[in-house]
């Protein structure tokens, strides 16, 4: 409460941690309540809910609706692993040429041989299959495996952004079945690493941060912690 005033964001990041203790703990009321007064300061928290908001709205999904978004998957290759989980990312075409070649080459750094990936691309363009053979030649040990589909007409922008955050957890049961082996479901943006202390060797107090840092970014509290980073 110190902070009201002084530094807004700050104090709206600690009601949204107050806020997701209350939802751990069962209490929906208050975790509502936090939600409530940090939003005006992160806006995404409006989208937040106290219950398993996601499993509510997958089964108010009408059938016709989950049918279309079932046949619209389109499987062009898989890759069968020979070791660990199936590391799984979903991504538009923008985001496969901005992420894609980092997150797999980091992927790959860390890698035993036979280690299998998997990209579903939401609305490819023409470039697309040349896109991922040449991001698969460039690989050692992992095998690369995708698919695609084409998001449904008539979504707002908003609604696209939407879909294009939850279509990886809406294929995972479509993967796990193809795949028949445990799945790791990451970001695009993410960098794989296998030991933490080589990517925290280089910071220090003069440079503490590192990923998406940038004093203008809503979310940079967050993102210092540790952004886009995974550790297997």
């Amino acid at each position: 409460a110190a902070f009201r005033g002084v530094d807004a964001e700050l104090h709206a990041w600690a009601l949204f941690l107050q806020g997701s203790l209350a939802a751990r703990l069962g209490d929906a009321a208050a975790a509502q309540d936090a939600f409530r007064r940090a939003e005006p300061h992160i806006p995404f928290l409006v989208h937040i809910p106290t219950g398993n908001g996601f499993a509510r709205r997958v089964e108010a999904l009408p059938p016709a609706a989950d049918a279309e978004s079932e046949a619209a998957f389109v499987l062009e290759t898989l890759a069968p692993p020979e070791n660990g989980p199936v590391v799984v990312a979903s991504c538009d075409s923008g985001y496969l040429e901005r992420f894609g070649p980092l997150f797999l080459a980091s992927l790959d750094r860390f890698s035993s041989p036979g280690q299998a990936a998997h990209l579903h691309i939401l609305d490819p363009r023409p470039d697309t299959a040349a896109r991922v053979a040449a991001l698969e030649r460039r690989l050692r040990h992992v095998r690369l495996g995708w698919s695609h589909e084409t998001s449904p007409a008539g979504l707002t922008p908003q609604a696209r952004t939407t879909f294009y955050t939850f279509a990886r957890f809406l294929r995972v049961p479509r993967l796990a079945r193809l795949y028949r082996a445990p799945l790791l479901v990451a970001d695009i943006d993410a960098c794989l690493l296998s030991d933490p202390a080589g990517f925290l060797a280089p910071l220090s107090a003069a440079n503490p941060l590192a990923l998406q840092y940038f004093p203008d970014n809503l979310a940079r509290l967050y993102d210092g912690v540790g952004g886009g980073l995974m550790v297997l």
